[in-house]
């Protein structure tokens, strides 16, 4: 099972069961290697109600290393409080280009490109 895929079980129980609400909180997963943003994911449940979408970019990284070894930079517009889990201190060295990548709306598409790439834009 994906982590997406276990936060949205966690949320529709949350939702079902807390009389004050909850609401994912979604980000894009930075991928290192080609320096755009992937698919939007529910990356943790909030308890409260839904802040909505369109906040200043933000820069998070995964508090604990995955399997490999390397913490996962995310890019956010979500409003209202990260994650705990997330260190939103935006010193990772990743935090420029991913909060980039978010301005210019750099996705990265299956077919191995990108929506947006910097140097596209620098040509601009």
């Amino acid at each position: 099972m994906t982590r997406a895929a276990a936060v949205a079980g966690v949320a529709a129980v949350a939702l079902a069961c807390n009389d004050t609400g909850a609401y994912l909180y979604r980000a894009r997963a930075f991928d290192d290697a080609r320096g755009c943003l992937g698919d939007v994911a529910a990356v943790d449940v909030i308890a409260g109600a839904d802040p909505g979408l369109g906040c200043a970019p933000r820069c998070l990284v995964q508090a604990s290393l995955t399997d490999g070894g390397a913490a996962t930079a995310y890019g956010a517009t979500t409003c209202g409080p990260a994650p705990t889990s997330l260190d939103t201190s935006e010193r990772d060295p990743r935090c420029a280009a991913v909060k980039a990548a978010l301005s210019r709306s750099d996705i990265c598409l299956p077919d191995g490109g990108q929506s947006a790439p910097a140097d596209a834009a620098a040509g601009d």
